[in-house]
């Protein structure tokens, strides 16, 4: 037998030794099974595991107003809309008329406007709309020139932060590219504020400004609405109107016009004390230190004298007094010695309070009356 057959016998051998030493398994023993589980398609499996960097979902609008009209004459028409991402209170006031719609007023809790937006196809212009009881907007489709095949959108809405507003009004025109925003001028009388148009390319608005009427014309061209003339007339007498010192308050981008106290105070037997509710405070409140602090003006500008006796301001029902005021002062104390402002004349007060809130109720509060110039 040679060497190489000896060795594969031997190697056979001990094969069959070590199977016959090895320990058998249990008679119920069995291998476990191995599960494959179904793979998605590709499309599935990515809708079932979204990228970490998807954007999050877009809130959706409220649509406040909507129309189709063809504004530029193609004779296709686009779709206008009013939206808005603020919320809208249909419970507060709105001034119904002809011109208006009654979408109500804007509230939210930053006490500052509310934005809404013009959309005509895919075109945009967001705008400001006033919160609180005299917040009021209005839409209208016009056509100020019939010669032409298109079509114009008025707006009116009024300047919040005082009482009785009023209108302001606003012209956009869509030309098929471009979507343009033309705010018009206008006046402070109570509630003043009118548009007409007849269709011979003319828009004329009229401001009761007692004692005197402001009509402006204006004339529509390529480049939108030119002002064509402005005539004043005095309709009534000085002293048969509403006259008083006109409000200002400092903002973030000046001084701007709140109204005005001492209304209809036109003679010492009418003397006695008035308020202005200054809304919109986040426009005028200054943070300062552990307070806040506020700073305005009384203006004189109509041909009358006023007769302050105090001034004090109201934050959620607490008084403070100027500024300088430490018991002495004509307009500190309501003691019958006035500080006298004649037409052209300005008060500036400050006002140091404790810390602004959100949604602050602030008053600004007078004592005297006025004299209309005779």
């Amino acid at each position: 037998m040679s060497n190489r057959t000896l060795y594969l016998l031997l190697v056979l051998l001990a094969a069959a030794c070590s199977a016959a030493t090895a320990p058998s398994p249990a008679k119920d023993s069995q291998a476990p099974a191995v599960v494959q589980l179904p793979v998605p398609p590709p499309d599935e499996a990515a809708a079932a595991a979204p990228a970490p960097d998807d954007p999050l979902p877009k809130p959706t609008p409220a649509v406040l107003w909507s129309r189709s009209e063809d504004l530029d004459g193609d004779g296709v028409a686009e779709p206008v809309r009013l939206v808005t991402f603020e919320r809208f209170d249909a419970t507060q006031r709105v001034d119904n008329g002809p011109d208006n719609l009654p979408i109500g007023a804007c509230v939210n809790d930053r006490g500052d406007a509310c934005r809404v937006i013009l959309e005509v196809g895919a075109h945009r212009h967001g705008f400001d709309l006033e919160p609180g009881y005299f917040g009021d907007l209005a839409i209208k489709i016009i056509d100020v020139d019939r010669r032409d095949d298109r079509k114009e959108i008025l707006l009116r809405r009024r300047p919040g932060g005082g009482e009785d507003p009023p209108y302001v009004f606003a012209v956009a025109r869509y030309d098929g590219k471009t979507l343009a925003f033309q705010e018009l001028w206008h006046g402070w009388g109570y509630n003043a504020g009118k548009a007409t148009i007849n269709g011979d390319g003319r828009l004329v608005t009229v401001y009761d400004e007692c004692p005197d009427v402001v009509t402006v014309a204006y004339r529509l061209g390529k480049a939108g609405l030119t002002e064509e003339s402005r005539q004043s007339v005095r309709t009534r007498q000085p002293q048969d109107c509403a006259a008083c010192p006109v409000v200002y308050v400092k903002e973030r981008d000046g001084m701007g016009r709140r109204g005005e106290i001492l209304r209809d105070l036109r003679a010492p037997a009418l003397a006695r004390n008035q308020s202005l509710a200054l809304g919109l405070p986040a426009r005028f409140v200054e943070p300062r230190g552990d307070g806040s602090r506020v700073t305005l003006e009384l203006r004189e500008e109509k041909a009358e004298t006023t007769y302050l006796d105090a001034v004090t301001l109201e934050v959620d029902g607490v008084h403070y007094a100027p500024l300088g005021c430490s018991g002495a002062g004509r307009h500190c104390l309501a003691d019958g010695v006035h500080h006298v402002m004649r037409q052209g004349e300005t008060l500036r007060l400050t006002f140091d309070t404790a810390a602004w809130r959100p949604g602050a109720a602030v008053r600004l509060w007078a004592q005297g009356y006025y004299v209309p110039a005779p």
